[in-house]
């Protein structure tokens, strides 16, 4: 799924880190499929690594069973 914001573009939400590029972008952690609670949200230069190492710091785990999405 796509959002639209100005002239800004999202993408979301991923349940797998393999489906995200190391590239400079905004990310929001939440839970929640349908109604989003954001954990937290970054602006980093590696989408990638930066959400790995904040999901690890967290002890947050992707995917629907354990309900944390990005």
């Amino acid at each position: 799924m796509s959002i639209q914001i100005g002239r800004f573009s999202f993408r979301g939400p991923f349940t797998n880190l393999d489906e995200i590029k190391d590239r400079p972008g905004i990310f929001i952690v939440h839970k929640g499929e349908q109604k989003i609670d954001p954990y937290f949200i970054c602006e980093t230069p590696l989408l990638k690594s930066s959400i790995e190492k904040e999901l690890k710091a967290n002890k947050l785990e992707l995917g629907s069973q354990k309900n944390c999405f990005i």
